[in-house]
């Protein structure tokens, strides 16, 4: 089947695999246009009864299905990840117009200006350099994922608030309900093996309580033997590795990594999802980190995941972010393997990264963000 086919033939038997409950819902695929002007196939199976109902995206399932992944396979899932959703506290259309409830819930995150500049216009911002802070409600925070629903200026303008007001709540909801994580490379590495081989092994050896602590003793001892380099990256990001981006905005953040790089230091926004730090202590160069980030954007990073192609640079005396190529030093004297070494590290931590979602079965993430 092509990609048409597939939707076509997904839409009409998705019903056989829903429970009764769903046999009068309306089932249908539309077009959602997400980040970087990045569109996206979801399928809504709303209930008469329902005013928001998650978006499961068909992108993904078509390449599982062109890979080989059976289509009754594909069905199960998607009626699974509906099924997740039965019953779970969403906020009505009412609630999401009454300021006074909703206002705990909104936060933010941070994406590319440019590559966004025709949705800004439609949604209160802010301006980070080449960035834009941007609002959301946060309707739920699960383990897996994170669901939302986009603050556009029409509903700003109903709540009769400001973005002022907007900021406020969001920098203050955002870090209580995402708090951040700052993590050398090694270590981030490290928790993603670990993650990965716990979900592998409990998924495929057994059920019994007993194993979990078994299998940590066994990652553990394995990661003795690993060389430990410490090259001195380190990933800031959230508790759910989420648009952990916008962690970096967080109040007193940036002097914060200042005072654990102990000085200046460089920033890379490796994806929405986190940042890279590395502390500006005369071993890369502003070209060197700028090629980085636009090779990990071109082969590790989803376009929709991709934040900018700049580089940013941290000075701790003025407390100013710029971008690095304003600040541009000499590349003499510059140490090549070092700079090599860095490439190289990104490049597997990113290439990490991508497995550890691989080995994930397609979630309803950011499901209701629109």
């Amino acid at each position: 089947m092509n990609y048409q086919e597939f939707k076509d033939y997904i839409v009409e038997h998705v019903k056989d695999y829903l429970s009764e409950k769903y046999q009068k819902a309306n089932v249908e695929i539309t077009e959602i246009h997400k980040n970087n002007n990045f569109k996206l196939d979801a399928l809504t199976i709303f209930l008469p009864e329902e005013n928001i109902c998650p978006n499961i995206y068909m992108n993904d399932f078509y390449e599982h299905y062109k890979a080989g992944k059976n289509i009754e396979e594909i069905l199960e899932k998607i009626a699974e990840l509906r099924d997740i959703h039965d019953g779970q506290e969403i906020l009505s259309t009412d609630d999401l117009l009454n300021f006074e409830k909703i206002k705990d819930n909104i936060i933010f995150r941070v994406v590319g200006a440019k590559e966004n500049e025709s949705r800004l216009s439609d949604m209160p911002h802010r301006l980070e350099n080449d960035m834009a802070i941007i609002y959301q409600i946060m309707l739920k925070k699960p383990e897996d994922g994170i669901t939302t629903v986009q603050i556009e200026n029409h509903v700003m303008n109903q709540w009769n608030v400001d973005e002022k007001k907007l900021y406020e709540l969001a920098l203050e909801n955002t870090q209580r309900e995402l708090p951040a994580t700052f993590l050398h490379i090694n270590e981030m590495i490290k928790e993603i093996m670990r993650n990965n081989f716990m979900e592998i092994n409990l998924n495929t050896m057994s059920d019994d309580d007993d194993m979990e602590p078994f299998l940590e003793t066994l990652f553990q001892e394995a990661m003795e033997e690993m060389p430990e380099e410490r090259i001195p990256i380190f990933v800031l990001s959230n508790d759910i590795k989420m648009n952990g981006a916008a962690a970096f905005f967080y109040p007193d953040m940036r002097e914060q990594i200042a005072r654990q790089m102990n000085g200046n230091y460089f920033v890379l926004p490796s994806s929405i999802h986190e940042m890279i730090i590395v502390p500006d202590n005369g071993d890369a160069d502003y070209q060197e980190l700028k090629n980085i980030v636009n090779e990990i954007n071109q082969t590790q990073v989803a376009p929709h995941e991709v934040l900018t192609g700049e580089v940013y640079s941290y000075d701790r005396e003025s407390k100013q972010l710029m971008l690095a190529g304003e600040k541009v030093r000499e590349a003499a004297g510059k140490s090549t393997d070092i700079k090599g070494s860095l490439h190289q590290k990104l490049k597997e931590a990113k290439e990490d990264v991508k497995k550890g979602q691989k080995n994930r079965q397609p979630k309803a993430k950011d499901g209701l963000d629109r």
